[in-house]
């Protein structure tokens, strides 16, 4: 079908990344590789998309539905991550900075690593504006805001802020 061979390039770089561990080709370690690769996607190509698609973008309720939605998305991801992890069965183990890091990654998930190439698989290429929406308008402002606020109050170290220190810190971030 479509899908499988659209996504097969995707498999194929996770097949080669696997690989790169145990060959190093080139002397190169899978590590500095990977730090090279997303130094490229983060500074050079991501940009270079999110500024193509905005360019094109036409004003319409996505820009607005969209953010909504994810951001609906991540709170739901972090209450139910809450009030799961909450659980005596499964909380043994789960302090302070276990639980910030569970919030955080079952609020914010991968929508332009993983996300870009399924959505262009699955829906066709005008669906990663979705993802950029999403990403731009949605995930970078909440993390910046509720992301920071998480780390602050359940990190190791507040930096001294109290309730509402960090309420203005977070609003000012």
């Amino acid at each position: 079908p479509k899908q499988v061979r659209l996504l097969f390039p995707v498999a194929l770089i996770m097949t080669a990344g696997y690989l790169w561990r145990i060959a190093t080709p080139g002397g190169v370690d899978a590590a500095t590789a990977r730090r090279v690769i997303n130094t490229l996607v983060l500074n050079v190509f991501y940009p270079a998309l999110a500024f193509h698609v905005i360019s094109q973008v036409e004003i319409s309720t996505e820009l607005i539905m969209v953010p909504a939605l994810t951001l609906a998305g991540v709170l739901f991801g972090m209450l139910f991550a809450r009030l799961l992890f909450s659980l005596p069965v499964l909380s043994t183990g789960v302090g302070r900075l276990e639980m910030g890091s569970l919030l955080l990654a079952c609020g914010f998930g991968n929508i332009v690593s993983l996300g870009i190439p399924v959505l262009q698989a699955v829906y066709g290429e005008d669906a990663v504006r979705y993802a950029i929406y999403s990403d731009i308008l949605g995930i970078s402002p909440a993390m910046w805001t509720l992301g920071i606020w998480i780390s602050i109050r359940y990190g190791e170290s507040r930096g001294g802020f109290s309730g509402s220190g960090q309420f203005r810190f977070t609003a000012t971030a």
